[in-house]
């Protein structure tokens, strides 16, 4: 391949010539086909394009001039638009590439994008744009989070070489998260956007994410069941740029080294579809998800994830109907794939149970109390027969859900952040 740029060094015989000669002397290894020297045919068909736009002008070109970096980027994007689509994030590329003195900017991202991929199971949520813009919505710039070229100047072009090392380690520690907090398996990280968040709480406090201690913990707990509700409720769907600078906001202006929950839920409430400060909002959410729409599987997940205590993320976990579909689908079409009558069991967890009816969970030793209790399996102790819930499925979904709305609001609510 030959780079267009060389070709419009070609003007002047004495450049292409020596051009030529050191093409040749540094690609030995194509000069011959099947045993037989092609060198001669190389030499005319490079001949050929030099005079197709020096002599013949078969090419159209022109050198312009642009008046700042925004009109640079038109023509950039204008230039391209009959093959692929690029935008402001390949011109920042192209820019830290070429200002960089001691990082190659184009080959680093593509190294990270390619490491932090390969640490999920069946999806590759990163690309070149989104690191970018991870990128420059953590550095200490207050760079907008859609982000114009222009703020993008020589002094930040310069501080953000010396960051990348640093900016690297972060988003190692972010996969490390995401992999403790199972995301990293069943497309369970929808949402890139919603990392940015965690990733400035992280930077700002040197958060160890591996913690020990009781603080850490709860804190990393806490940003874990955040990410997930953002995911839940889409909150960085639709104008998430908007929602993205508040969040930023949120998290760089707040005292202490806790993590904004509240703050983040009471900031952001404009981008959510629902009111997740008060006990009917929590059951508007969970009841508008149903299992037959297929982009709403990844969100109950999510859900499920969020309330189940004690979750194995090496493990891999399954979506049940505790009342089989089989069987109840005719008797309960509108409820059987409703959040209520869905539990996450792994996998011998689910061969145990099989196409059981609940009663399964109160009859096998394998499903203990604690079992139910994580999974929001209700006992009504005013039952003389605790039996008849686990066979009766409306009495046991309406139970189910009211004990699901209470947790996540628990989860949500002040008393349960502050205890």
């Amino acid at each position: 391949m030959i780079p267009c740029g060389d070709i419009l060094r070609w003007e002047v015989d004495n450049a292409f010539n020596g051009y030529l000669t050191n093409f040749l002397n540094n690609n030995e290894n194509i000069l011959q086909k099947n045993g037989e020297s092609i060198e001669d045919a190389i030499c005319e068909n490079i001949t050929k394009l030099k005079d197709s736009f020096w002599q013949r002008e078969s090419f159209c070109y022109g050198i312009y001039d642009a008046k700042c970096i925004e009109d640079a980027l038109e023509v950039f994007i204008l230039s391209n638009n009959t093959g692929k689509q690029l935008d402001k994030s390949d011109l920042i590329i192209a820019t830290l590439q070429t200002s960089w003195n001691n990082i190659s900017a184009g080959d680093e991202i593509d190294a990270l994008n390619k490491s932090l991929n390969s640490k999920f199971v069946g999806s590759k949520p990163f690309d070149r744009k989104k690191l970018l813009k991870i990128f420059l919505a953590v550095a200490p710039f207050n760079i907008p989070i859609s982000y114009s070229i222009s703020a993008v100047n020589a002094e930040i072009i310069d501080y953000l070489e010396g960051y990348w090392p640093k900016f690297v380690s972060l988003m190692q520690n972010l996969i490390t998260l995401t992999n403790a907090w199972g995301l990293n398996r069943n497309k369970a990280l929808t949402s890139v956007n919603a990392l940015i968040p965690v990733a400035v709480w992280l930077l700002k406090n040197s958060v160890n994410v591996v913690a020990e201690n009781e603080i850490d913990k709860r804190n990393l707990e806490i940003a874990r069941r955040w990410l997930l509700i953002a995911m839940v409720t889409s909150t960085f769907g639709g104008s998430s740029e908007q929602a993205l600078s508040t969040a930023r906001k949120v998290i760089l202006n707040i005292e202490g080294d806790d993590f904004p929950l509240l703050e983040l839920l009471d900031e952001l409430d404009e981008h959510n579809s629902y009111n997740l400060k008060n006990i009917e909002g929590v059951e508007d959410m969970i009841g508008s998800f149903s299992y037959k729409i297929g982009s709403n599987k990844t969100s109950i997940r999510q859900l499920l994830m969020l309330i189940r205590d004690e979750l194995n993320y090496d493990a891999e976990y399954h979506l049940d109907h505790i009342f089989p579909r089989a069987t109840f689908e005719r008797l309960h079409p509108e409820f059987v794939h409703k959040v209520e009558n869905l539990a996450l069991l792994t996998g011998r967890e689910n061969a145990i149970k099989s196409n059981q009816t609940p009663a399964t969970f109160w009859q096998n030793d394998r499903f203990n109390s604690r079992f139910r209790e994580s999974n929001q399996l209700p006992v009504d102790k005013c039952i003389e027969n605790n039996m008849a819930i686990y066979d009766d499925p409306i009495r046991l979904w309406e139970c189910r859900f009211q004990e699901m709305t209470k947790r996540v609001f628990s989860m949500l609510n002040p008393e349960f952040v502050q205890s």
